[in-house]
């Protein structure tokens, strides 16, 4: 009868949790704020009591091997890939500059420079595949100039790579425009787009 009492409060304790999961989030933030040393003491004692179950390593974690855990990585992105491009897109748009300056930054990185030169030779092979013989290469000059003398990004109105369209090198679908508005813009907007290429993201800037 006790276990059962038990259990059906343990329920009722996780079901008022999911229900006001944010609401507990900030009460418990708001109390560690005002007793720090309280929830510090508390942590150690938690430690001093569970120290030996808390260091033993879990038997998953001994037993995968490190191409277990690349394969269970990749399996779990794949799955969370719609949710994740999703999220990633919410927050560059309400972070712009912040997302420009990460971007900055890791293009600096090893890394980081291998990846923009392949993205540099794809462009390059894109811009090939993109610009027709019958182009006007004086006026796409000359909306480069202007870009670098006041330090503005060129930007392809329709983008060159998107799995919907195709845009061409030429001058009228070129523009001068801010860097930070170039990267909010990426390859995911273009005039009269269809609704549903806003959910697509992936694929190169525009």
């Amino acid at each position: 009868m006790e276990s059962e009492r038990k259990q059906r409060a343990r329920l009722r304790a996780r079901a008022w949790y999911a229900a006001n999961k944010g609401r507990k989030r900030n009460y418990d933030r708001a109390r560690r704020a005002e007793q720090p040393h309280r929830y510090r003491e508390a942590s150690k004692r938690f430690y001093a009591r569970h120290k030996d179950r808390l260091k033993k390593p879990k038997a998953s974690r001994v037993l995968r091997t490190d191409e277990e855990k690349k394969s269970a990585l990749r399996e779990w992105y794949l799955k969370n890939k719609r949710r994740l491009i999703e999220k990633a897109s919410k927050w560059k748009a309400a972070n712009p500059e912040k997302a420009l300056q990460i971007k900055r930054s890791y293009k600096k990185t090893a890394k980081g420079l291998i990846t923009n030169l392949r993205y540099k030779r794809g462009r390059r092979a894109a811009h090939r595949l993109a610009t027709p013989e019958w182009r006007n290469q004086s006026a796409i000059d000359a909306i480069y100039t202007v870009a670098t003398s006041n330090a503005l990004h060129v930007d392809h109105i329709v983008p060159l790579k998107h799995p919907l369209v195709c845009g061409l090198h030429v001058e009228f679908n070129l523009r001068a425009i801010s860097p930070l508005e170039n990267f909010r813009k990426g390859n995911r907007w273009w005039p009269d787009m269809p609704i549903e290429s806003t959910l697509s993201p992936d694929g190169v800037r525009g």
